[in-house]
């Protein structure tokens, strides 16, 4: 008997004392034992249940018969809580580990639990043994004998543990293997963390050094000199030209992509235990982490890089003030007063630093503390709390719900209707006797954002793709687009193009589609006059479309890209026309597209005219048309927007603005906007004031309008603009020939002075953009 109870019972009990006891500080520093030594004992248990379980299948009156009953219906159930127990302790071990890594939890805490958890082993352990060998010993009593005779009649159990203590084993296997997950998904949001704090503290750096800079230069000063500093306006040349504008989001945006390319689109996370069973939770933590960055992150991030570059370009102007007084001020001696306002544009300079660089700390740490309280990896065992949650939903909920207030607007209307024929009649009057100048000033101006808004404005501002987070609409446009691609897999010619005004979401959607559907590695981004990097190889700046065909076409042959040109209108300069790059374009869909997926963009007005010319849609798939979203659709992107400011929203009495007040707002702004949803944002922006530091107020009362007349000659040229989008007199003396000089130069110089046209740092002309899609629609209109 003695020695079946030392094979059965003690035999596994002394391995667990082994196995786990024992060794529980060497398991501890490698992880790894724990799965070796579960199913060690696991195993142990297995074999020796089989072994019984044949034993009492067979001769009913054997020797020890009591006692393997006992084994099956007693020991293995205790057996089996005692591995769940190891289990579970191991598991709280695992995520406490990463709450360790996460700074979360300090490593006395750790070490503390260890303690704790082998303490609770050892006790359960002895309690089990004590147990177990007081009934092995009392079998023979008359309750004990009572419990095995109703036992002889039941169904033997082990076939159910058996299954259940195998699912012991593959579970440490599980927990292992999601922690070592878990510890490196831990480690990439730490290196975005510390890459969104790198990035925060370069801009800090960046101001305080310009802070230094001016400082030397004031340090200078020198109240009795008499005359220009040798070598003061050389100096303030190089200093102005040393400042160039930091582009934050070309070192910061790839590194980003390149870490969250590391996530798994779907990861199944054990975030619990419960009696047997592992509690898992599947999560997208790609799109969930890119959209809590999106959310609460970026917006403020963006704001950062922004008050970053104002501060570069408040120093830059200072420079250049101080550089052209010293220039105006006369040869020979001069009196104080003339000297020190020389510094005064500097002087002034280093206040408005100083506002910036605070303003710059408060955004900083609002991220911080964003960062500290909800990025971490190990909100996902909170099972009580939820994971990266985003505050703007908030917002969106805030509008999603509730009546309006129609019946009293009716109320209000009757009251106020004579005042407003009133108020008409005045403006109409003081509207004719404005000049084309002043019109044309008035509607910029309109157009303009409050400048107090500079925490609002950059999240409504920023072109192209902010993310999946700022998505929305576009069902049917997205299924068009799915269809080609599925197609183009399936071995058919995949060629698209986009097309519309001017902001109204062309980059975005593109940006959205390439992320949805193509890895990043496999999109190849061509514009015009740009370097081209692809496979580790390099194309020189240039505007030959031809020529960056022919080198995608060579360094593609074991690829299957996405070939997105965006803005094919500005494919054109002195040597390259738009008509040729487009032929070449057309030429390459017809022998390249089923290998490589062509997605190309293009402005309302360029796209009419080569769909006249060379019929440009005979050589795509399909044409996206991106002119118009819904109303509805328009209304949750400004929420959205408007949600990653945390920013109040109220209305004229101060009061909360009600959902049926935003409708009435969204109304006006679409139509003003006719459907686009660059537009719209605009409108929205432009409506916007301050209140204070967390609120503001709309006010769309007032909407000017475009000059209702243009002559020809003015109608003709600006066509020619809206066409190329961005063009210099070189090409629109090119296109207009001998005419050029004598009636469209003089325009060029009128339109430009009065901002109707806006001249960029690379001296290319444009529409202004805040008047472009409405100079665009009052042109059709004459035409």
């Amino acid at each position: 008997m003695k020695g079946n109870t030392d094979y059965y019972f003690h035999s596994v009990l002394q391995a667990i004392q082994d196995k786990w006891v024992n060794d529980f500080d060497s398991i501890r520093s490698d992880s790894t034992q724990f799965e070796e030594k579960t199913s060690t004992i696991v195993k142990m248990v297995i074999d020796r249940g089989d072994a019984s379980y044949e034993k009492l299948s067979g001769d009913h009156e054997m020797e020890n018969r009591d006692m393997l009953l006992f084994f099956h219906f007693a020991f293995t159930e205790r057996m089996k809580n005692l591995c769940l127990f190891w289990r579970d302790l191991f598991y709280q071990h695992l995520r406490g580990k990463i709450l360790q890594q996460e700074g979360t939890l300090k490593q006395n805490q750790l070490d503390q639990h260890w303690i704790q958890s082998k303490e609770l082993l050892s006790e359960a352990l002895l309690e089990l043994d004590t147990s177990v060998n007081k009934e092995l010993t009392t079998l023979h009593r008359p309750a004990q004998q009572k419990a095995i005779r109703r036992w002889s009649m039941q169904n033997n159990p082990w076939p159910i543990y058996q299954d259940q203590f195998n699912e012991i084993a593959e579970q440490s296997t599980a927990l292992l293997s999601n922690a070592e997950e878990a510890s490196g998904y831990s480690a990439y949001f730490q290196e975005i963390e510390n890459l969104i704090l790198e990035m925060l503290q370069f801009c800090r750096k960046s101001v305080t050094v310009l802070d230094e800079q001016s400082g030397a230069i004031l340090s200078n000063i020198d109240e009795n000199q008499t005359e220009v500093p040798a070598g003061f306006v050389k100096k303030l040349q190089h200093e102005g030209d040393i400042l160039i504008d930091a582009d934050f989001l070309s070192d910061f945006s790839p590194r980003l992509e390149a870490l969250m390319s590391s996530f798994p689109k779907k990861w199944e996370v054990i975030v619990g235990t419960r009696r047997g069973l592992l509690l898992k939770h599947e999560i997208d933590l790609k799109s969930r982490t890119l959209q809590w960055l999106e959310g609460e992150i970026i917006p403020t991030l963006l704001d950062v890089f922004e008050l970053t570059s104002r501060a570069q370009n408040t120093l830059r102007m200072a420079y250049s003030n101080m550089r052209n007084r010293a220039l105006l001020i006369p040869s020979g001696v001069l009196d104080k007063a003339e000297v020190i306002g020389i510094y005064q544009p500097l002087l002034r300079s280093r206040e408005r630093l100083k506002s910036l660089f605070d303003k710059i700390e408060e955004r900083s740490q609002e991220i911080r503390n964003r960062l500290s309280s909800d990025f971490h990896l190990s909100r996902l065992y909170q099972l009580d709390e939820p994971f990266l949650p985003i505050t703007m939903q908030n917002t969106i909920r805030q509008f999603g719900q509730g009546g309006n207030k129609f019946l009293s607007r009716v109320t209000d209307f009757a009251l106020t209707s004579q005042k407003a024929v009133k108020g008409l009649l005045s403006r109409v009057e003081q509207e004719e006797n404005l000049g084309f100048p002043e019109k044309i000033s008035r509607y910029i101006e309109h157009r303009k954002p409050h400048p107090d808004n500079e925490q609002y404005n950059p999240i409504f501002l920023a072109k192209g793709f902010l993310g999946t987070s700022f998505a929305t609409g576009r069902e049917v446009e997205m299924k068009l687009f799915q269809g080609g691609v599925q197609n183009w897999n399936l071995g058919y010619r995949g060629a698209m193009v986009l097309t519309g005004r001017r902001f109204c979401g062309k980059t975005f959607f593109g940006e959205w589609m390439a992320y949805l559907h193509f890895q990043p590695a496999n999109v190849i981004r061509i514009e015009a006059g740009q370097e081209l990097n692809y496979q580790g190889r390099k194309l020189s700046a240039t505007f030959d479309l031809l020529e960056v065909l022919d080198f995608i076409k060579k360094y593609s042959l074991h690829n299957r890209p996405l070939l997105w040109i965006d803005d094919l209108e500005t494919w054109q300069d002195a040597t390259h026309t738009l008509y040729e790059n487009t032929m070449a374009l057309k030429r390459f869909i017809d022998h390249f597209a089923s290998r490589c997926f062509i997605l190309v963009s293009i402005n309302s007005w360029a796209h009419q005219n080569l769909q006249t010319f060379i019929n440009l849609d005979a050589a795509f798939q399909s044409t996206i048309h991106l002119d118009h979203m819904a109303r509805k659709d328009i209304s949750r992107a400004i929420l959205i927007r408007h949600g990653a400011t945390h920013k109040k929203l109220i209305d004229e009495d101060g009061s909360k603005l009600s959902p049926g007040e935003f409708k009435s707002l969204i109304r006006n702004i679409d139509v003003a906007a006719q459907g686009n949803i660059g537009e719209a944002l605009r409108w929205w922006l432009s409506s916007i004031h301050p209140v204070d530091e967390h609120t503001i107020a709309p006010n769309f009362s007032d909407r000017y309008s475009l000059p209702r007349h243009f002559d020809t000659e003015s109608s003709l040229f600006l066509s020619r603009i809206l066409v190329q989008k961005q063009t210099d007199e070189y090409q629109l003396r090119k296109y207009f020939g001998p005419a050029f000089n004598d009636r469209y130069s003089d325009l060029v110089r009128r339109f430009v002075n009065m901002g109707l046209l806006h001249r960029l740092a690379n001296g290319d002309i444009e529409v202004h953009e805040s008047l472009a899609n409405a100079l665009g629609a009052r042109l059709i209109d004459i035409n």
